[in-house]
């Protein structure tokens, strides 16, 4: 069965305006951006927002294909690099706003713990 490219469009274009809604929406607006609480959220709400985007896209390939996951682009050699170069890099995004808070001098480290 061929796949309906509106379908997977729609789907792709859903799950990435989930991602931008949900970092603007989660976070306490009357506190900064900035603010350790608030990056906390966002990332949680990213990482959350990620990990069911691939669930949900999974779900949607697997309609037409037998094995979505080929089709996705996960293999089983280099899982470990595939795996391990995002994080670095989401992490890399938000320990920017934590370097800045550091060098300003604005880190609190008793309300960076507090969120765990």
């Amino acid at each position: 069965m061929k796949e309906c490219p509106i379908f997977l469009f729609v789907g792709g274009f859903l799950i990435q305006f989930a991602y931008v809604v949900s970092i603007n929406t989660f976070y306490d607006h009357n506190k900064s951006r900035d603010y350790i609480p608030n990056v906390w959220r966002r990332f949680i709400v990213a990482f959350l927002n990620n990990f069911f985007g691939i669930i949900l896209t999974y779900q949607l390939i697997g309609v037409f294909y037998d094995h979505p996951f080929i089709q996705m682009g996960f293999r089983s050699n280099n899982l470990f690099f595939a795996i391990l170069l995002p994080s670095l890099l989401t992490l890399v995004f938000y320990l920017g706003t934590i370097a800045t808070l550091i060098i300003d001098g604005n880190f609190q480290f008793k309300g960076f713990i507090l969120i765990f």
